[in-house]
């Protein structure tokens, strides 16, 4: 973001409000790998922000969503690129778009915190460059400027100081007893480099779909796996965790998709998409994380998220990737409670996914 509130601080500076700031005018310059803005084609003078029609009428400028409301009406300020810069962080943090984010119906301001994990001090940043009146906004780009610095210093700051005490505190707990300690500490790491984890000794089966689907994974021996590959729904198939005593337990699991794009789309707008998409079937959902990662060697992302689904509190961590205008789709899916035990297993499954070539067929 400094990179783009340097720009936005020149711009500013030559009395020019650039009113069309989103994802699609941030680029990344492949010289230095900095961020840049460009389609300076509505940028104009501090006056109103609409323009004549060939009838003699005005039409606003700016793109919906990323629009404040003093803009909207033909009153555009210099912190009106501050509200669009910070709903487009807010997009980049949570993947929904601006205009599906939930607004508080009373004071209309943008309610995003329970839809991701982020640091406290980096929300209020963001709370009050989108605020919805402009006088409580950030002024100027020098403020958020120094919000942004001083939040980076005290950060700084802190982990030093936790460095510092850390040390001391291992300096104080050596000293006495480190002439003890040595050699219990040496047969405990020896022991460990030779202790195997329990997935190395896990057996693993292979699941070959069919020609259509040209899906390969891996999955352990004593997981149950349900073929579904439904050309319709786009189902491949369900791994299931072994069988546990408790019968009323959310068995956790997971689940294989293909989805037929029809047409050619890119990973981030699919991921926008997709996003939107996945929260909806849970009840309260929260994303925790979201992040590019890889999927059957390809570029993929990540998301993971909770929820309320029936009476179970759910924990899930979908990728997805596209390749041949095919979404490919792995969902593992447990309560919270059970999340980690399985998350290792889940892991090793989906980093064994292959899309097999067209023209290969399926191993016996």
């Amino acid at each position: 973001m400094q990179d783009i509130l340097k720009i936005l601080e020149f711009v500013h500076q030559q009395n020019i409000i650039h009113r069309d700031i989103k994802p699609s005018n941030i680029i990344r310059r492949t010289s230095d790998g900095k961020l840049v803005l460009i389609d300076f084609g509505a940028v104009k003078e501090k006056i109103n922000t609409f323009r004549p029609n060939s009838q003699g009428k005005t039409v606003p400028i700016g793109t919906p969503g990323y629009v404040p409301s003093e803009q909207a009406i033909g009153n555009p300020e210099f912190n009106s690129d501050i509200y669009a810069l910070g709903i487009t962080a807010i997009q980049a943090l949570t993947g929904i778009l601006p205009k599906q984010l939930p607004k508080n119906p009373e004071t209309h301001e943008v309610v995003w915190r329970d839809l991701v994990q982020v640091k406290p001090q980096l929300a209020d940043i963001l709370d009050k460059m989108v605020r919805y009146d402009s006088c409580k906004r950030y002024q100027s780009v020098n403020e958020v400027s120094q919000a942004l610095l001083s939040l980076v210093t005290k950060r700084k700051l802190k982990k030093w100081q936790n460095r510092k005490i850390a040390l001391a505190l291992v300096l104080v707990a050596l000293v006495p007893c480190i002439v003890v300690l040595v050699p219990e500490i040496r047969e405990k790491i020896f022991a460990s480099s030779h202790n195997d984890s329990s997935l190395t000794k896990t057996s693993f089966l292979t699941y070959d779909s069919s020609n259509y689907f040209l899906i390969r994974m891996k999955y352990p021996k004593d997981w149950i796996i349900q073929k579904i590959e439904d050309r319709f729904t786009g189902d491949v198939a369900k791994f299931f965790s072994p069988q546990n005593n408790d019968s009323n337990s959310f068995k956790p699991e997971l689940s294989v998709e293909m989805e037929d794009l029809k047409k050619s789309i890119s990973l981030p707008d699919y991921t926008n998409l997709k996003v939107n998409q996945i929260t909806r079937y849970l009840t309260n959902p929260r994303i925790n994380q979201s992040h590019p990662t890889k999927l059957a060697k390809l570029p993929a992302h990540e998301v993971i998220y909770t929820g309320k689904q029936e009476q179970f509190n759910v924990k899930r961590m979908a990728v997805w990737t596209v390749k041949d205008n095919k979404a490919y789709i792995v969902t593992y899916t447990a309560e919270e409670s059970q999340y980690d035990a399985f998350l290792e297993t889940a892991q090793a499954m989906m980093n064994s996914l292959e899309i097999r070539k067209s023209t290969s067929t399926p191993s016996r």
